[in-house]
This record gives structure tokens, sequence and C-alpha cells, in this order.
């Protein structure tokens, strides 16, 4: 029995061509792994990342509403960065009570926060940690600025509105 030999088949130059396509897809996929893995473990929060609470008349713009159960808080943000979240922790007379805004916050931009907030349960707020989160580099991932958290105290507690 012979086989039937077939001239059919794939070309060289197509086979290179190919070949050369599945390097440069397989070189694109390592690149962009390694450069999330990378930007992860490296990562260190520049120093112009900044928010703060805003103040009118020097006095911080923040406040307790009693009979809606809430903080309200005017925060600004600086003008290097955008801010992508904000993790918050209030250190309350009982307990320390922990919110997340997930609110983007462009350069310069003042916005508003309202927390639901229990004073029967907490008691008065006597100090305020903000933690801004950004965008690490180009990617979709995001790292806290744990070195540039903004805190504030208030001997009498927040101020009711």
């Amino acid at each position: 029995m012979k086989l039937a030999r077939s001239k059919k088949g794939v070309s060289p130059l197509i086979t290179t061509i190919l070949l050369i396509a599945f390097a440069v897809a397989l070189g694109v996929v390592v690149m962009n792994w390694g450069r999330t893995t990378a930007n992860k473990i490296g990562f260190e929060c520049p120093d112009e990342v900044s928010i703060k609470i805003s103040e009118l008349k020097g006095k911080p713009n923040v406040c307790i509403d009693q009979q809606e159960k809430t903080i309200r808080i005017t925060l600004e943000n600086g003008p290097a960065y955008e801010v992508v979240q904000i993790f918050g922790q209030a250190i309350t007379d009982n307990d320390v009570f922990q919110f997340t805004m997930d609110k983007t916050m462009k350069k310069r931009e003042i916005h508003q926060i309202v927390v639901d907030y229990d004073p029967a349960t907490y008691g008065k707020v006597n100090k305020l940690t903000l933690i801004p989160y950004v965008y690490i580099y180009d990617s979709m991932d995001i790292s806290d600025c744990a070195d540039n958290v903004f805190e504030k105290e208030f001997a009498n507690g927040v101020p009711d509105c």
C-alpha cells in the first residue's frame, strides 16, 4: 500500500509569519503580567498625594447630624493626583468606626461625604484618620497611600451640624 503524497501544506513564509506573531503575542502577555506584579510589589505612593478636611474660618468643615445620624465631612483633594477611594477611621469614646468613600476625587476637587454614624452607639468622635487610594501607574489596580494619611484630632469631639 502506497501512502499518497500530497504537495499541499503551509509554505515556509506563512509558517515564519505565524511563529513571529505567536512570539509577539506571548511576549505581550508576559510583559503585562510582569508589569502588574512588579507594580504591586514595588509601589510607593508619591508624596504629592494629599487629601484634607476643608476649613471654614479656621475650623474643620466636619460635623455630626444628630437627627439624621450621619457625619458630614468636606474633603479637598490636592493638585497632583486623582484619589479613587478613601478609607476612614473615627476614633470615638466607645469604639473605632470605619468607613469607605468609593467616589473618585479629581485633582483640586472639593467633595462632601455623608457617612452613616450613630452617636448614641459610638459616642463623640475624638480623631479622624483618612487614607487615600490612588491608581498604580497606568493600571486599573489601586493601592493605599498609608504614608500620606490625614489625621485630625478634636479636643471636644466633632461638633454638631
